[in-house]
This record gives C-alpha cells, sequence and structure tokens, in this order.
C-alpha cells in the first residue's frame, strides 16, 4: 500500500497536534451549521466547510495511521 500523499513531512507529534486542531475545527464548523440551521440562513457554504474539515481530518488520520503501522516518523 503506497503511502498517503501529504503537502508536508511531519513528524509524528506534530501529526497529532494538526490532528487535535482539525479536529477542533470541525467542532466550530458543525457549531456553524447548526446555528445557520437554527436561524434559518442558507447552509450551503457551512456544509462545504464542513465536508472539507471531515476530508482534512480524514487524510491526517490516515497518515498517521500508516506511519504508525510502517514505522516511519519523519520528524523524529
Amino acid at each position: 500500500m503506497p503511502a498517503p500523499v501529504s503537502s508536508r513531512r511531519w513528524g509524528l507529534p506534530a501529526l497529532e497536534a494538526a490532528i487535535v486542531t482539525a479536529e477542533l475545527r470541525l467542532s466550530e464548523h458543525l457549531a456553524h451549521l447548526a446555528w445557520c440551521q437554527a436561524v434559518g440562513r442558507n447552509t450551503t457554504i457551512a456544509q462545504s466547510l464542513l465536508l472539507s474539515a471531515e476530508l482534512r481530518l480524514e487524510g491526517l488520520w490516515r497518515e498517521r495511521d500508516w506511519r504508525l503501522v510502517h514505522g516511519r516518523d519523519a520528524g523524529n
């Protein structure tokens, strides 16, 4: 299985910090989507931001898992 494509070469601790940050962003986007729905605003942009955050988080987790399985940590 090839390595996931990454735009950066992070060490595992930095990658895990990026995952935490992406999870926080995802929570913010979920809250924004809920607010848009509650006040009757169009949710198209909020849904797009949410999808983008989900995809980013998925990619970060995939890269972390790949590194752990293959024993590769470029940062350490």
